[in-house]
């Protein structure tokens, strides 16, 4: 939500408005510059605090970058207060005493985490970790490294996979002096709740209709002729623009991405239905034609993030789209796959799972193996939040390719209403994600809808650009490896695996794989960006 550097040697000194922010000597602090924002600071005599949030639902007006002044025994009610705020925010705290550490709080939402670093006496912040690879005196983490690759994800957590690289997470409160390197406190775990038997009369999809409806309403009011929103063809999606498209007076857009092949065909049909529907002004481009990973990742808008969207080159095409056709934001269904969790007891029993030796690549290094044992264990997770630890995860994941764009993303399932809501239901509504496909079934679609035979994947997509789109470019990727040079992979090895995954139908290692190119092409970024210089 904003970007900033801070000097020791400016903080004594005041801070004025620069127009776009604030500044002071060598620092300054900028909001992104978005409609969906607004900036403000509280002064007092000792403290100067800058806070960035979200608008509610349709105040849209012109960004001010307006100041408070406070007493200073009304500060610290004033800080309890502005973090009460319903939706994203951020707030910085400057004391003009130079023993007083800086301070940095996130809001309960965390759409797009602040990444920090040290540079000897500065203190940097920035939404787009890319931005701050410069700045790194160390490489990426060997363990972590070794984490991903095994397919094991990336933990929401305020440790990254760079040592000198932190990241604000939900809720959690930051603090630095000059001189000494970032520590960040993670907040209390939020309570959790557990599934209620409903009333033989409660109207849930109902419920549900009314409580999603009221969480798009925190973001755009019923007269915005601008709503947006995603749209695969899938429930989630498909459920958000049914509801965003009945609360709005205007006809909302609608913009997704068409895989290849018989899946993209039947996603096309199905995409048909839901805009046919509710009267959607469509855009659909066509994935494979900004196939991912066939060229070096160079400019400002392709420096790869490791646990971003490795598909951005189509994706950032279709946001940019939406930014051209007036969208400032942009409604999607992710954390649709989250209400619908089930809990351990509510899991059938499973079958005994693989051992870890059975399901890591063949490709990693023994070293690498024991490297992913030793690093499991330190892993550092954040606290559970309001939402699910996978919503958080795949916010953080899109922060890069969305802001970039210009355009600010939506969560309505991660508001805490919605969730509330779907974990208080009985098994019954959640399992087989029946509250989804009966909601659909009930607006009218067809069952190709609301229950697909293939169901919405950009398998097909990774599968084509991996085999064949740039399948020249990931060889010569492998052939130099970075992970090989490192003792993570094996180069041979990966090599063998890559040309069995493109000539075979064997797909057991095609995660690892990807997960392999996102790497190589991140440690190049790294490798590529001028030493020193920020933002």
């Amino acid at each position: 939500m904003l970007t900033f550097s801070l000097d020791a040697s400016s903080l004594p000194l005041p801070w004025t408005s620069s127009g776009r922010g604030w500044v002071a000597g060598n620092s300054h602090i900028t909001p992104y510059p978005h409609a969906a924002l607004e900036a403000f600071s509280l002064r007092t005599p000792r403290s100067s605090v800058f806070v960035v949030r979200e608008k509610m639902g349709g105040r849209l007006a012109a960004n001010t970058v307006a100041e408070i002044a406070l007493p200073d025994q009304d500060l610290d009610g004033q800080l309890a207060d502005l973090l009460q705020w319903p939706l994203n925010i951020v707030v910085l705290v400057c004391r003009s005493h130079a023993a007083t550490p800086i301070k940095l709080y996130s809001g309960g939402w965390a759409t797009a985490p602040l990444c920090l670093i040290t540079q000897g006496q500065t203190l940097h912040g920035h939404w787009d970790v890319a931005q701050l690879y410069p700045l790194m005196r160390s490489s990426a983490d060997f363990g972590r490294l070794a984490y991903l690759l095994a397919r094991l994800g990336t933990p929401y957590s305020r440790t990254t996979l760079f040592p000198e690289i932190h990241m604000l997470t939900e809720r959690a409160s930051a603090a630095w002096s000059p001189g000494s390197d970032v520590s960040i406190e993670y907040p209390p775990a939020l309570p959790f709740s557990y599934p209620r038997q409903t009333l033989d009369t409660a109207d849930v999809p109902g419920m549900f209709e009314q409580l999603m409806s009221a969480s798009i309403g925190r973001w755009f009011s019923p007269h915005d002729d601008s709503v947006a929103a995603e749209l695969s063809g899938g429930l989630d999606s498909a459920v958000v623009s049914i509801i965003a498209a009945k609360r709005t007076s205007a006809p909302i857009r609608t913009y997704g991405l068409i895989v290849p092949g018989e899946t993209g065909q039947i996603q096309a049909t199905r995409r048909r239905a839901i805009t046919d529907l509710i009267s959607a002004q469509d855009t659909a481009l066509v994935a494979a034609e900004f196939a991912p990973f066939s060229q070096a990742r160079r400019q400002p808008e392709d420096l790869m993030v490791p646990w971003g969207e490795y598909y951005h080159e189509a994706f950032g095409a279709l946001l940019r789209q939406a930014r051209q056709n007036g969208a400032h934001s942009i409604l999607t269904g992710i954390g649709g796959d989250e209400i619908s969790t089930l809990l351990w007891s509510e899991i059938a029993p499973q079958q005994p799972s693989m051992s870890a030796s059975e399901v890591l690549p063949s490709f990693l290094t023994p070293t690498a193996i024991q490297a992913l044992l030793d690093t499991h264990d330190k892993l550092d997770p954040a606290p559970p939040g309001a939402a699910e630890a996978s919503y958080f995860e795949a916010a953080q994941a899109g922060t890069a390719v969305y802001l970039r764009a210009g355009i600010w993303p939506l969560y309505p399932y991660a508001t805490p209403e919605i969730v509330e809501f779907c974990r208080s239901l009985p098994t019954e509504w959640r399992r087989d994600r029946r509250l989804q496909r009966h909601y659909l079934q009930a607006a009218g679609l067809p069952a190709s809808v609301y229950r697909p035979e293939i169901p919405e994947s950009f398998t097909p997509l990774i599968d084509q650009t991996l085999r064949e789109d740039a399948r020249g470019f990931i060889t010569s990727l492998f052939a130099q490896s970075r992970l090989a040079e490192r003792g993570l992979v094996d180069r041979a090895a990966l090599l063998r695996a890559y040309e069995r995954y493109c000539t075979t139908d064997y797909w057991a290692e095609s995660d690892a794989l990807l997960e392999a190119v996102v790497l190589e092409l991140t440690l190049r970024t790294i490798e590529e960006r001028p030493s020193g210089s920020f933002g």
